[in-house]
């Protein structure tokens, strides 16, 4: 769903990591979508989150898409320079998210996005994460997700070319990550023997 002239209306959105991360995703099938979705003229001013969402944008950026820490810092730091409206977060809204993570079966930084909704008032988050949308029913929010069915089969094709398989792959990925805090010759050796975590040693 796209309401026109949000920007005039000042309708706030609430933007979940996962629309983030695919943004800041060079080369991945949804960074088009996502960044133009954030920058538009009719969100870009209207944009509410949780600081949490950073913290869990830069976690999976380096732990799931592999991408290297330092270049990740800059692509946060970059995004914390839109107009972004971050909201604190109380004692009180840290346990009815605990509540609504165990209600709805949704990640406790879902949760939260969901909190401030409703205790802010604003009609909209923007996400891709289906646990959250169906959440949202609940409450009579709206969610706007800019990944049309033609992008979600080049996600899921992009990502079997390009990230290690759940499982083993991500436990390499894991290894890889503690060897390069030790010994980055060793670890990088680790990547190579395992096809970039695509095969058993």
């Amino acid at each position: 769903m796209t309401i026109i002239g949000c920007e005039e209306l000042n309708i706030k959105k609430i933007l979940d990591s996962n629309i983030l991360i695919y943004s800041l995703l060079e080369g991945h099938p949804a960074s088009e979508s996502c960044e133009q979705m954030i920058l538009s003229s009719e969100n870009k001013f209207n944009w509410v989150t949780s600081p949490i969402t950073f913290y869990e944008t830069y976690h999976v950026l380096i732990r799931i898409y592999g991408q290297e820490p330092s270049n990740v810092l800059i692509k946060i730091n970059e995004a914390m320079e839109l107009p972004i409206d971050l909201k604190s977060i109380d004692p009180h809204m840290i346990s009815s998210s605990i509540e609504k993570s165990i209600q709805h079966l949704i990640d406790i930084n879902d949760a939260v996005l969901l909190i401030i909704a409703i205790n802010f008032g604003i009609p909209i988050i923007a996400t891709d994460d289906n646990r959250l949308i169906t959440a949202c029913k609940n409450y009579g929010i709206i969610c706007e997700n800019p990944i049309t069915d033609s992008i979600r089969e080049e996600m899921e094709d992009w990502e079997r070319k390009n990230l290690p398989e759940k499982g083993l792959g991500r436990i390499y990925l894991k290894i890889h990550d503690w060897l390069s805090q030790k010994d980055m010759k060793i670890a990088e050796e680790f990547k190579m023997d395992t096809k970039g975590f695509k095969r058993s040693l």
